[in-house]
Formats: C-alpha cells, structure tokens, sequence
C-alpha cells in the first residue's frame, strides 16, 4: 500500500528514454569495438602486406645490383687471369727471374718490362674503371702499366697471403686513395709454381657509380663491406673507409640497424658477393610507415564516416523499437493506479508485444486472484487453527510422561523415572528435531534410544562404541545413526536367541571424511535378500522415509557423490552398513576440510 502511494505521488512509473538511450548506447559501443578491431586487424594486415612488398622490392634491387657489381668484379677478375695465362707475362717472368739468380747485381730489365707492358696494355685500358695494373716477379721487381702514379696501400696483404691462395684471389680496398685492388699469385704453366704476382688497382666509383644507377621506389642505400664491415663504396657520398654499424655477418636475429648514413633505423637486406664482399641495402623505417600512415588514416577517415551515419540511423531505429515498450510501461502505471481495465494492446508478435500479452494474461489473472481473496483467507485461518490443535497433542504427551516419571520417583521405581525420562527426551528430539546435530548429540539421541531397548530386550543386545573425541563436535544430519540402529535390532538381533552385538565405529579419515561403521552380529542375509534391501533402499520411486531407505536418500540429496552408503551381509554372520560423509565444522556446510 505504501508503494501504491509513493508511485502516485511520483507520478507513477517513468521511462525518461531510459531504454533507447541504453540500446544507443549498446550500440555505440560495439560500433566503437569492432571498428578499432577492424582497424587494428586491417593495419597489422596492410603493415603485413606492405612491409612483405617492401621487402620483396629490396630483394629485388638488392638482386639487381649485385648483379652489376658481380659483372665488374668478374671483368677485372678475367682481366687477372688473362694476364697470368699471358705467354708474354710467362716468359719474361721466367727470363727475369732467371737473371736475378745468375746476375744479382743486375736491375733492369728494361727489355722484359716493355715486352710484358707492350702486351697486356692494350687489356688493361679496355676496362675504364682500372687505374693501373703492377706486375712483380718473384725478386720483386716490378712492371707497371697505366698512368696512375698512386699505389694501392694494403698493409694486411703480403707476398705469402698471395702465394698460399694458389692463384686464386684477394681483394682489398684502399681508403685514404680511394682504390680497390686484386691481388693474385701468377703460376708457372709447367709445373703451376709461383713466378710472380699482379696487383690490378681501380678506382672506387667503379664500383659506386653501380650502385647509385639502380632506381629505387624506396629510396634504398647500398653499402659495399669488406671481410672487417668496412664500407668500402657506397652509394652515398664520403662514406668509404666508415664501420658498419653490425660487428658481425651473423644477421639471423638483425632486422633494423642505423643507418649510417641517415642515422636513422632502417630495415636492411644482403647479399655476399663471390669475393667475399657484402652487398648491403637499406631503406627507412620511418618511409615505410609514412606510407602505411597515409593508407591508415584514410581507413580511419572511412570507418568514422561510416560510425556516425550508422548512429543517426541507429538512433531513429531505437525510437521505433522502444515506442511499443512506452505503451506498455503507460498501460501498467494505469493498472497500478487502480484501473484494473487498463490493457495493451497487442499489434504483433515481437517479443516487446508477447511481453504485453503476458502482462494482459497476469492482469486478467490478478483480477480473478482478488475475487478468491476472501476464500483464501478463511482456508489460511482453518489451516492456522488446525495446526494449533496439532502441536497441543506432544505437549499433553509431554506432561503425561513428566507425571510418570514424577509418579516413578514418588513410589520409589527409578527404572521407570528413567524410562519416562529417556523416552520424553527421543520424543522430543523426534518431533522437534533440527537438521544438523553434532555426533554428541546424535549420540545422546542414540543412547536414549538404546535404553529404552534395554529395557525391552536385557542383556540380550549389547552396544559396543568406538568413536574418538575428535569426531564428537563435527556436525552430521541430524537422526542419520539411529534408524540404521533401529533397523539392526528389528531385522538383525530381535529374533536371534544367542546374544546380539552392535558395534558403532565412528572414524576420521584425511581429516576430510567421517567413516561410519555400524556392525552386528545379527542372522545376516543371503545373496538374494542383500539385493533386494540395496534395490528397495535406492529406489527413487519407493516413499517410504524410515530405516535404511531414509538414511540412503537424505545423504544422496545433501551430499550426492561426495557421500558413500554401501551394506554387506553375511547369512548366519551378520550385518555391516558403512557410509562416509565429508566432514562438517559449521552446520549445513559440508565443503571438505583442506586442512
């Protein structure tokens, strides 16, 4: 009643366009979303692609250029060769060194030098790029041809190094003159010994001006390295003589270095060349993403575009959708306001509609509720009135047994003050019984329940416990030991003329479990009835709540697979049933103990 009239001072119930702005935003949230996913997706993709392409473009130009630089080397290494086959060359080595042995105060040989230079001139001009090629014979005495008065100044390359590669090749370079050189042993045709060597030196734009003729989309830099990761030419300018950023040609974890000639990072690639060179090119990181930058923003421009038309379109949409939930919530405030006629009116199937038919069907309901009201009320009032009646019953019970028990003690007949005691004690933990009781208690209810038997059988039935003072404050279901006592004496003990045992063992296992082991040396059961008492047990259909069926269902029901109930009989031997349950510290909370 007081929220009947908080809602009529209010005004009844109000959307405020709680709804659509609530779908709006909804809306615009995963339009947020899957647009920074697209775009993320869609630049990890182009980045992807990009720097694929790029990177094929470098391999490509990369490809290209060491193809020319490869093609000079291999003409100043055929030009070498040549030379070292030369007849003249051959002969006139020989005839000079022959005269140094003979004639060793004799210093030229003028002859020898102008046969050999008349002879291979014309080779060594052929090429544009050589400067000049020396010529020395095993003494040391040296033919020069070409014009070029500079010599090439290669301290780490000596007549031995020369003579150990057996006429193959050593390359050095030379910076402070700006010239490369080949160096080769030139070997006797007879017996291929040493007769002499050749140094044939070039400029370095012979081999730079290659590397700046490749055009390049990227803007690459090629850089020409020796074995030490000196640049020996370059593609820029002044660069000869400078170390590489790499110490070392083990590239497999390099991607990016500084470029040393931007000083900038850049991706790079490389290629060895046959003499032992390093071909390597470089291009800009920061192009490279100016470029994806460019593409990015645009698709950014794209997507944002897109947002804001899909939100003024969303939002006309969210209107229409949430017009039919106004109606219904103006319906309802009309019906909580009193007019019990108040209805929606259903215009189609979708789900906002349905909802207005249930809310039709409830308030037809309702109306049909109210009319009952009064019936309902006086069944409630008999059924309170009936249940009053039913608790005076065990509280006559009660008083009944306390007088005799107090007749007991006036006549002197303690057996039967103790029997009215025991028995008004089960009686009331029967009838007021709570879920969970501790082991203690069970057992208290448990030994009430046994002296009221002893009186029954004597010493026909004795009770043997064995149950630890650890166990004794943990919590169980409450009533769970007695009917599995109860169902030993009257099936198992009752009707056996020897001496019964009952045996109660009460354990703690892992400190997780409480094994219950209730034994009796009763007349057992055969095969045939032990699988019919385990089928009678656990059959959900079966109602009855006493003995051991009620034992079996409260454990499944509190405990399910935490819980095992298993019996085992023995005709003429007797009977056990155990069960385990996970231990309790607080009532009803029967997650196991970890600790």
């Amino acid at each position: 009643m007081a929220r009947q009239n908080k809602l009529k001072k209010t005004g009844g119930l109000k959307t405020n366009g709680g709804l659509m702005n609530k779908i709006f935003k909804v809306y615009m949230l995963l339009m947020f979303i899957s647009c920074m996913v697209l775009l993320i997706v869609f630049g990890i993709r182009f980045s992807s692609v990009y720097n694929s392409q790029a990177k094929s473009h470098m391999n490509d130009v990369t490809a290209a250029t060491e193809t020319g630089i490869e093609e000079r080397i291999s003409q100043i290494d055929q030009l070498s060769v040549s030379i070292l086959i030369n007849n003249s060359v051959q002969k006139n080595l020989k005839s000079i060194n022959h005269q140094k042995v003979m004639e060793p105060e004799k210093t030229s040989f003028q002859i020898e030098k102008t046969a050999i230079s008349r002879d291979i001139r014309g080779s060594i001009f052929n090429i544009p790029g050589i400067v000049s090629a020396r010529i020395y014979s095993s003494d040391g005495v040296e033919i020069v041809i070409g014009t070029s008065g500079k010599k090439m100044k290669a301290d780490d390359i000596t007549r031995e190094k020369i003579y150990a590669k057996n006429g193959g090749a050593l390359w050095a370079d030379d910076e402070e003159n700006g010239m490369v050189g080949l160096y080769r042993a030139i070997l006797s045709v007879d017996d291929f010994k040493p007769i002499g060597y050749m140094v044939i030196e070039c400029k370095n734009s012979y081999f730079s001006e290659k590397l700046r003729s490749v055009p390049s989309t990227y803007k690459n830099r090629f850089y020409l390295l020796n074995n030490e990761m000196d640049i020996i030419v370059s593609s820029e300018e002044n660069m000869q003589g400078i170390s590489f950023p790499l110490k070392t040609r083990d590239f497999k974890r390099v991607k990016i270095v500084r470029d040393p000639s931007t000083e900038k990072n850049s991706y790079f690639t490389y290629q060895y060349m046959n003499n032992g060179w390093l071909l390597v090119s470089t291009i800009n990181v920061g192009q490279l993403w100016k470029n994806i930058g460019i593409a990015l923003l645009s698709v950014l421009l794209t997507f944002g575009i897109v947002l804001l038309v899909s939100l003024v379109i969303m939002r006309h949409a969210a209107r229409v959708m949430v017009k039919p939930t106004k109606k219904l919530v103006d319906s309802m405030t009309a019906y909580q306001e009193g007019n019990f006629d108040s209805r929606f009116e259903v215009e189609n199937q979708d789900e906002i509609n349905q909802i207005g038919m249930v809310y039709n069907q409830m308030a037809d309901k309702v109306q049909n509720l109210i009319e009952k009201n009064y019936t309902l009320e006086i069944a409630n009032r008999e059924a309170e009135i009936e249940f009053l009646k039913m608790q005076i019953n065990p509280h006559f019970l009660y008083n009944c047994l306390d007088t005799i028990s107090w007749l007991g003690f006036s006549n002197g007949n303690s057996e039967i003050t103790d029997l009215a005691v025991a028995l008004g004690k089960f009686l009331r933990a029967s009838i007021k019984r709570e879920d969970y009781y501790t082991v203690k208690q069970e057992m208290e209810v448990v030994d009430n329940y046994l002296f009221i038997q002893k009186y029954r059988f004597g010493d026909k039935i004795e009770i043997r416990h064995n149950i630890p003072d650890e166990v004794l404050n943990f919590y169980i279901p409450s009533f769970i030991i007695q009917p599995v006592i109860e169902n030993s004496i009257v099936h198992g003990l009752e009707e056996q003329i020897e001496k019964g045992i009952l045996w109660i063992n009460i354990q703690l296992c892992n400190n997780k479990y409480l094994q219950f082991n209730l034994t009796d040396n009763g007349k057992g059961m055969d095969e045939e009835q032990l699988k019919q008492v385990i089928q009678n047990y656990s059959d959900k259909n079966k109602k009855s709540s006493i003995g051991l069926s009620n034992v079996y269902r409260r454990l499944n029901l509190l405990y399910g697979e935490a819980c095992e109930f298993h019996v085992t009989s023995v005709a003429g031997e007797g009977t056990e049933v155990t069960f385990r349950i996970p231990v309790m510290q607080v009532p009803g909370n029967h997650t196991l103990n970890e600790t």
